[in-house]
């Protein structure tokens, strides 16, 4: 079960959280906690958004909307992890992450040739702000084509 809630009290080895619905815990039972401050995941209307925008460029400049989707990811700043891995793995990473793009190799200590990709995630694993911040460069990206793009409501 995950929970969200606001920390109301810390002090000693008691901490004191609100929640805003009832969860029937047993008192003195072990219970596994993962901490972290909360941060909300993007919302539909943003996901909506970006993609009309995206369907909008595809319009106008005849490209893929998933090019132009990962053609953002990639210079967007997106989230994106570097992983390690033999040649090989390319496809099997193309299945887990939204772009993978190698970015070098090297030869590991047991001497296998091995390539480093940058892995982007894709936006739906994103927050607010990561969401914003992919969106703002999609509408830079059209006006540094000269192309106006209309925001609509899409829900």
């Amino acid at each position: 079960m995950k929970l969200h809630g606001k920390l109301k009290r810390c002090s000693h080895n008691v901490l004191s959280f609100e929640i805003p619905y009832n969860v029937n815990l047993e008192l003195g039972k072990d219970y596994r906690l993962d901490i972290k401050p909360y941060k909300d995941s993007r919302s539909l209307r943003q996901n909506s958004l970006l993609w009309g925008l995206i369907q909008q460029l595809s319009d106008e400049t005849g490209n893929d909307p998933m090019d132009i989707y990962i053609a953002a990811l990639e210079n967007s700043n997106a989230k994106y992890e570097y992983i390690a891995a033999l040649p090989e793995a390319e496809d099997s990473l193309k299945k887990v992450f939204r772009a993978v793009k190698p970015c070098g190799t090297f030869t590991s200590p047991k001497n296998v040739e091995m390539v480093t990709f940058k892995c982007w995630i894709g936006s739906s694993k994103y927050d607010v702000s990561e969401m914003t911040t992919l969106i703002d460069y999609v509408i830079a990206k059209a006006e540094e084509l000269n192309i106006y793009l209309h925001y609509e409501e899409r829900m």
